[in-house]
């Protein structure tokens, strides 16, 4: 592996794996590789598995592996190579309207010269990863964004943003699962549910995951179960 990284006992029973260069462009598919084979490996004595943007952290039943011999089968997963391969390699596609109803801050790229058309073109032709999710359940932080869209992330969030909002934040984009408070800058809705804690998976995506949008008008919008907000708070 390419990548170093460093295993550390943060609990008795607990592990942190880091990944100390978290400028690679495939850390996420590599880190969903490890996630994926560690999961396998550590069926039965693992209580849970949590991936980050740069690092692992595993939580063990300490009466069923000491920590000796789960650091030897991370470092023996962490040896092999993990490439995309090992992550999901279907690609998930979602719709999105880009419209100033459910996108009120296309208005900062109108501000800044940039055409509703141009930024749909930008957004939609990238296929991103799924570095992180959290926050929220079933909120996916998605990597791979075009230098051109990068937005602040807004200073004062917004009190309630509605499900599906699709938003952007520095480098990453999202789309919210549920109706939240939100400080993303939002260009548009994903009539998509992407959380729902009565399936198996509960959500449609994993860390290493690709993600992609396309564009819908209002009527497709509409006909998939899509909203148009009332009012922005």
């Amino acid at each position: 592996m390419p990548i170093t990284t460093s295993i550390e006992q943060v609990s008795e029973c607990a592990v942190m794996i880091r990944f100390n260069d978290d400028t690679s462009d495939n850390l996420s598919e590599i880190i969903g590789g490890v996630t994926q084979s560690l999961s396998i490996k550590l069926s039965h004595s693992s209580m849970g598995i949590t991936p980050s943007f740069a690092s692992i952290l595993v939580e063990y039943y300490p009466h069923r592996i000491s920590f000796e011999h789960l650091s030897s089968i991370v470092n023996d997963v962490l040896s092999q190579p993990i490439t995309s391969s090992a992550c999901t390699t279907s690609t998930l596609e979602l719709p999105v309207y880009y419209h100033l109803s459910v996108g009120p801050d296309l208005a900062s790229y109108h501000n800044n010269g940039m055409s509703t058309s141009e930024v749909i073109s930008l957004h939609s032709s990238t296929t991103y990863a799924v570095a992180a999710i959290g926050f929220a359940p079933g909120f996916a932080f998605l990597s791979g964004l075009d230098e051109k869209l990068v937005l602040s992330r807004k200073r004062t969030p917004r009190v309630s943003l509605p499900k599906g909002s699709v938003g952007i934040a520095e480098r990453h984009t999202a789309v919210y699962p549920d109706k939240s408070p939100g400080g993303w800058n939002i260009i548009g809705n994903c009539p998509i549910s992407l959380y729902d804690p009565q399936q198996d998976p509960m959500i449609p995506f994993s860390i290493g995951a690709n993600v992609k949008f396309y564009p819908v008008d209002l009527e497709e919008f509409l006909a998939l179960g899509g909203v148009i907000n009332q009012g922005w708070s």
